[in-house]
């Protein structure tokens, strides 16, 4: 069925149509899909599933964030930081928050019994605090480039997560004690009686489908986004006519 999606959709492409997932992943939507001869477009329809699913599987989290009219801003300098921080301060928003980090030296393979550095903030440091209080931009500070100190307003901010604990050890290390951190994680477990990892609970709570596929350690930047590839892993967005399909 792989196959034959892929091909379906280059079909459909050779057209000048795109195909782009909508309403975070839950629909797909063809622009200019009446270019489309009449057959094509009959089975691009009756294969809808099969084509979200590819698209899903093969887009990034940068696809995501464009899709929900999000930008990653990158910020590699302490004051343009400490800007950014203070202004998520003063909107007195519930500030979601998510470290990335890096093994220290000497720790880069995974222990057999402890596991992975990356899940151990006291064998890795942060190497990224990502920052959304809602809007159109999500704030990524480099913290290769960014004094540690700067993050320490957070302690007067609204501040969430999932599997909160670790952030707060994160932050613990940094400044004790740690600032109080609502959990996504906790409220799921309260409301469902089992836990459950971000992307299931994006899934299920907001019908967002989280790619999950960036878990090496690369960075770059492309359009204007951040490109991240982590070593934390996940705890357990007429011819012109767009018709949906």
């Amino acid at each position: 069925m792989g196959e034959y999606t892929l091909d379906l959709i280059s079909k459909i492409e050779t057209y000048g149509c795109q195909i782009k997932l909508r309403d975070g992943g839950l629909g797909v939507t063809i622009v200019g899909g009446m270019k489309l001869p009449p057959d094509l477009l009959a089975i691009a329809k009756q294969h809808k599933e099969a084509i979200r699913q590819e698209l899903i599987e093969s887009r990034t989290s940068i696809d995501l964030l464009q899709e929900l009219g999000v930008r990653a801003v990158l910020v590699t300098n302490s004051s343009e930081a400490e800007r950014h921080i203070n202004s998520l301060i003063t909107s007195e928003q519930m500030i979601g928050l998510d470290f990335e980090t890096t093994p220290l030296d000497g720790y880069e393979a995974d222990h057999q019994i402890l596991g992975p550095a990356g899940l151990d903030p006291l064998r890795s440091r942060p190497r990224l605090v990502q920052l959304y209080a809602g809007g159109d931009t999500v704030v990524v500070i480099d913290l290769d480039h960014v004094r540690v100190e700067t993050l320490l307003p957070l302690w007067d901010g609204r501040l969430v997560a999932h599997n909160a604990i670790f952030e707060t050890r994160i932050l613990d290390l940094i400044s004790s004690p740690a600032p109080i951190i609502d959990c996504t994680l906790l409220v799921y477990r309260h409301l469902y009686g089992c836990g459950a990892s971000l992307a299931q609970v994006a899934a299920e709570t907001l019908r967002l489908h989280v790619p999950k596929a960036e878990q090496t350690s690369d960075w770059s930047l492309e359009s204007g986004f951040l490109v991240g590839r982590h070593q934390r892993q996940s705890s357990t967005s007429s011819s012109d006519a767009t018709p949906r399909v």
